[in-house]
């Protein structure tokens, strides 16, 4: 967990928990600790990505997601598995 915390970016905005990355290491490996424990015991809810719009220099706008800290971790240490063809995956090499 920790790596995939030191992976997430640090500087951008804050989520929907309005949660900076300096609040969440204040008390970092408490955070990682509970995160953890959520992600094994299967208790682990992600928090919903916060929706931010930008303006488009053609006048429309663009959406971003913003998502909070303790939702980045999990993403990152998980392997990319989108771009897999099925010949990559185990269960098919059985």
């Amino acid at each position: 967990m920790r790596y995939a915390y030191e992976r997430t970016r640090k500087d951008g905005a804050v989520g929907v928990d309005g949660q900076t990355a300096q609040d969440y290491v204040l008390n970092l490996e408490q955070n990682l600790r509970s995160l953890l424990d959520r992600l094994k015991s299967g208790r682990y809810r992600a928090l919903p990505v916060r929706r931010h719009y930008i303006d488009k220099p053609d006048g429309g706008q663009r959406g971003l997601g913003i998502p909070s800290v303790p939702r980045s971790s999990p993403l990152q240490a998980t392997p990319p598995t989108r771009n897999a063809s099925p010949e990559d995956r185990p269960e098919d090499r059985l």
